[in-house]
């Protein structure tokens, strides 16, 4: 392993590095994937790209080994290189990497991560080597930050073998989907014979035969780019092109015995200990499993180090990697079986001696040693993964663990339950297969605890499938959770999942949602008020305040709504939990700007606080809540700073590196601003994403509220591009989910693009009765958007049947409202139908007047062409 020698045959590749590494610099960061099989000279670009990285900080991390690797291992070497070189301070993060309050959502701590990174304000080389091996969850970190780093001054560069990446591993699927979201792929081919003659000649000057030596040592290798330099090596070492065919080996692996074949018998005991730690590993771990004293270990490392084995810092106290994979793979697979499990056993040992034992280590080594013990760690491990939102490895422990029980083990309804609780996102019915048996395996074990945490995963399951026995279920294990509040097993199983103690029973939240939403909602009420009462502060609390602001909301009560709203925010600003407390103000400022228009003084206020608390947040975290944007764009859109709406819904929509994670109201809002601007189609493109194939029959109650929002505006573009029939399949989605879901409360948005589909075919009286439905529909939920939108409908549709008085008072109606709720686009838009449609009325030319420079300032070119028509009239 010659590091002296040239970087030859990777033309391309460093281009393309030197490339990335001077956009990161100007703060364009981006990501390189670089593959190749084993040898082919992945570490030695990497080490080139770290020698020309000038004007960034290189920090790395590596994936230790197949299966080896903790939840977040490489980016938690990546988090303390950085803090040591720059001094960034993780706390701010949330475990494993900081001491931040976390949700255990492996996208959150992805969203906080690129913000730390942010936070060092210098560019930054990030290298993680062996992706191949990695833990699922730094896959998914990985996944969730290629695709934001075009806006950060951080390159990425990952390496990975590509003679592991096959069909059934995981970034099979997933390079394809990094390379769409922004990133490039590198794969290094092996050597020409022209490479392999340059390296021949940088290691071999001026030594005879060199020429010859090259081409049938290209002939040997086939290129490999390891083969080639243990190789020279070889050679250059005598300063000699050797006897070719008598004293070179045949393959890669007998040049890497060869090299090792060099090492002291001591030495070859010490760095087999080492392997067995992983590919990384630090000399005071090692002094305490190998016990030969420290004087043998800092010798064999020396050695190691010397003959390009092992690279190393410059203090021996440092951690320590091994030059190659492959070198490692030798140093194992030299130990018979019964010897690696007592290797295995003896790092276990050692590692639990320890005051806060690494759990994932700790199971690895003992499941490896056959060491019974293996069990419990591994679901230690998965619930500590479960807790950091590393959910693919959290289920890859509990499965595992299940593997090596016994048949009878009392561990396995515990596993069993926390299996199906892992995989239930992704999978709900294999989820509720496995709490079935845990349910079954916890009553033949007498472990009462487990099968009613099983039972409220089941009745939860039932609740969101609108089975109609889950209210029933819901009940009986409310019961049951009531009478083991107090048992400490329950409780463990309980933090486990939530993190916390409730001190009331879980069940009663979602007991309490599913009566809201099959229409009881008295009884839910009632629930809920009864659970108020009873909880502790910072127990559950949370969890119920949002339920009562749901039930709230839904009902009509808004005053409540708001006020449990203002606790949840009050709650988390006094945790300083600022990310937390901005989210909950911009509900409470939904809630005020569409259905609390006649207090206009706290709208404002709200609006300040949620960016005063949002830029707190963005300190906090080291970068924005809403990807780079404030989460003001609903409320400038309807009080007219269209100029900022334009910013934060038109350019949020379109540069959003992961569409699936905008939230629906905003995306509606997008597509409501292109409406009012004229572009149609950009509206269509807005909401595709969601509009995609055909509608659900009964999607969950949080999918359908936003549903109902998309599709009614997607009935309405339909409308607009003389596509009745498509409007009427939206309409027609949207009311089979309202038979379903009686509780929604945007059913006003839905009754009024009734009325706008049968005012177009010609249906005057049945648009009548739709707009009239959706003004109660508007008024009991306090809807003053959909009440002005309403009424100026019903003006229209009266004054077409000459109902001149009806629609004046519905004119005035939406007047009045438009202007107390400080509208602008509403209001101009009003305005116009006066003059249209009840010219008679005094002001109309000065109300079209008013109406042009409103809808010029805006930008809404539809309505300002139509106003300025209906002026000339007037002028006439």
């Amino acid at each position: 392993m010659m590091d002296h020698l040239p970087l030859v045959g990777r033309q391309y590749e460093l281009t393309q590095v030197h490339r990335h590494l001077a956009a990161a610099v100007t703060g364009k960061g981006g990501a390189l994937l670089v593959g190749g099989e084993a040898g082919a000279g992945k570490t030695v670009l990497l080490t080139a790209a770290r020698e020309a990285a000038t004007g960034l900080v290189p920090v790395s991390g590596r994936c230790a080994g197949p299966g080896e690797t903790p939840p977040f291992g490489p980016w938690l070497e990546v988090v303390a290189d950085l803090r040591r070189q720059a001094g960034c301070d993780p706390d701010l993060l949330p475990p494993p990497f900081g001491s931040a309050a976390g949700d255990g959502n492996a996208h959150t701590v992805g969203d906080l991560l690129a913000g730390w990174l942010v936070q060092a304000n210098q560019p930054l080389l990030v290298a993680i080597e062996d992706i191949h091996w990695a833990d699922p969850a730094s896959l998914d970190l990985l996944g969730h930050l290629i695709p934001r780093l075009g806006r950060m001054p951080v390159l990425l560069l990952t390496t990975y073998r590509t003679d592991e990446v096959h069909r059934t591993h995981p970034l099979w699927s997933l390079l394809p989907d990094w390379q769409r979201a922004g990133a490039t792929r590198l794969l290094l081919e092996r050597l020409t014979a022209d490479d392999v003659t340059k390296l021949a000649s940088a290691a071999l000057p001026g030594v005879p035969g060199t020429l010859e030596f090259a081409r049938w040592l290209h002939q040997r290798t086939g290129g490999n780019a390891l083969f080639v330099r243990e190789l020279l090596a070889e050679a250059a070492r005598v300063g000699q092109v050797p006897a070719w065919d008598r004293s070179l080996p045949q393959t890669l692996q007998q040049a890497i015995d060869r090299s090792l074949a060099r090492l002291t018998p001591e030495a070859q005991s010490v760095l087999q200990a080492a392997a067995i730690l992983g590919e990384r590993f630090s000399y005071d771990l090692l002094v305490r499993v190998v016990e030969v004293g420290e004087g043998t270990v800092t010798a064999a490392l020396e050695e190691a180090v010397k003959l390009q084995i092992v690279r190393g810092g410059g203090t021996a106290r440092e951690h320590f990697a091994f030059a190659h994979a492959l070198v490692r793979e030798a140093l194992v697979n030299r130990l018979i079986v019964p010897r690696r499990r007592r290797r295995h056993a003896r790092v276990a040992e050692v590692l639990l001696a320890a005051p806060y034992p690494d759990l994932d280590a700790v199971a690895l080594h003992l499941e490896r040693a056959g060491d019974p013990r293996a069990v419990s760690y591994l679901l230690a491990a998965g619930d500590r993964s479960l807790r950091l939102g590393a959910l693919t490895q959290a289920g890859q422990h509990y499965e595992r663990a299940l593997e090596l029980l016994p048949g009878p083990d009392p561990r396995r309804a515990e596993l069993l339950l926390k299996r199906g609780d892992v995989v239930r996102v992704a999978d709900p019915e294999r989820g509720c297969a496995y709490w079935e048996e845990a349910i079954r395996a916890a009553e033949l074990a007498g472990d009462r605890p487990v099968a009613v945490w099983g039972r409220f995963h089941i009745a939860w399951l039932l609740s969101v499938q609108d089975d109609p026995r889950s209210l029933a279920l819901m009940a009986a294990v409310q019961a049951e959770q009531e009478e083991l509040l107090g048992d400490p097993r329950y409780q463990q199983l309980e933090i486990d999942q939530f993190g916390e103690v409730a001190g009331y029973p879980r069940m009663a939240a979602f007991h309490a949602m599913a009566l809201a939403s099959s229409g009881r909602l008295t009884a839910a009420r009632a629930l809920t008020a009864e659970m108020y009462a009873r909880v502790r502060p910072g127990s559950g609390l949370a969890h119920l305040l949002q339920v009562g602001c749901i039930l709230a909301w839904n009902a009509g009560r808004l005053d409540d709504a708001a006020r449990l709203i203002v606790r949840l925010g009050e709650e988390q600003v006094q945790r300083r939990q600022f990310r937390l407390a901005t989210w909950w103000e911009v509900q409470r400022l939904h809630l005020l700007l569409f259905h609390q228009a006649d207090q206009p003084a706290d709208i404002d206020g709200v609006a300040e606080r949620v960016a005063r608390w949002q830029t707190i947040a963005e300190g906090q975290i080291g970068h924005t809540l809403a990807e780079g944007y404030s989460l003001l764009g609903p409320y400038q859109f309807l009080r007219g700073d269209w100029d900022a709406a334009r910013v934060n819904l038109l350019d949020y929509l379109q540069h959003h590196p992961d569409p699936k994670a905008i939230d629906p109201l905003y995306r509606w809002f997008a597509a409501c601003l292109q409406v009012a601007l004229g572009d149609v189609d950009g509206a269509r493109v807005s909401l595709s994403d969601a509009l995609v194939g055909q509608p659900e029959d009964r999607p969950g109650f949080d999918r359908a509220k936003s549903l109902v929002l998309v599709y009614t505006l997607g009935s309405q573009l339909h409308l607009a591009a003389r596509e009745p029939e498509a409007a009427r399949t939206c309409l027609e989605a949207i009311d089979r989910w309202l038979q379903h879901r009686p509780q929604i409360p945007q059913r006003a948005h839905v009754r009024l693009a009734w009325a706008e589909f049968h005012r177009q075919a010609g249906r005057i009286s049945m648009a009548g009765r739709e707009a009239r439905q959706a003004l109660v529909l508007a008024e009991e939920a306090h809807d003053c958007w959909q009440v002005i939108r309403t009424q100026r409908l019903l003006c229209e549709l009266a004054a077409q049947q000459a109902r001149n008085t009806e629609a004046a008072r519905h004119l005035q109606a939406a007047l009045v409202l438009a202007e107390r709720c400080r509208f602008p686009y509403e209001l101009a838009l009003t305005q116009l139908v006066r003059a249209r449609f009840v010219p008679e009325v005094r002001g109309g030319a000065d109300d079209l007047t008013a109406a042009c420079d409103t809808l010029a300032r805006l930008g809404a070119a539809p309505a300002l062409a139509a106003a300025r028509a209906a002026l000339k009239k007037t002028q006439r």
